[in-house]
């Protein structure tokens, strides 16, 4: 839960994580994301979209719907629309359950270059939930073989 409460700062996931650690938001919350970070890993133009599931855990006693946006930046220059995509703009997680969401990855679209998102689900009262994603878009690669 430390990583999901975080507070987003003015650094990029790889230069501040997920943001500041909120330790009275992490010991009240009762809604939270699994994993916290995602990682799609390198990939190049010829790589195919890469889906990941986000699980959202609820441990109240109440069913909790949560709004989903997606903010996106890249280390050299903005990701084109569409980098990131969500499964879903909102999910109702249930009582002392769990929930998932997809988020996936189009190396296609972008430049040679490393791109973050967060991800921010926000219950009806304001918490908000962050959890990371990252990819590094990679020139393309051929093996070799030599006689």
């Amino acid at each position: 839960m430390l990583v999901s409460t975080t507070k987003q700062g003015s650094y990029n996931a790889y230069q501040g994580g997920n943001g500041r650690v909120d330790v009275p938001e992490a010991i009240d919350a009762t809604t939270y994301s699994s994993p916290a970070v995602i990682s799609m890993g390198k990939k190049s133009a010829e790589s195919a979209p890469l889906t990941k599931t986000i699980n959202y855990v609820n441990t109240s006693a109440a069913d909790t719907t949560l709004s989903l946006g997606l903010f996106s930046l890249g280390e050299t220059a903005p990701p084109p629309d569409g980098m990131f995509t969500l499964g879903a703009n909102s999910v109702t997680v249930p009582a002392n359950s769990t929930a998932s969401v997809t988020v996936t990855c189009h190396p296609e679209l972008g430049a040679v270059g490393d791109y973050t998102g967060i991800i921010t689900a926000t219950a009806p009262d304001g918490t908000a939930i962050r959890t990371t994603v990252g990819a590094t878009k990679d020139v393309p690669t051929v093996d070799l073989t030599v006689n």
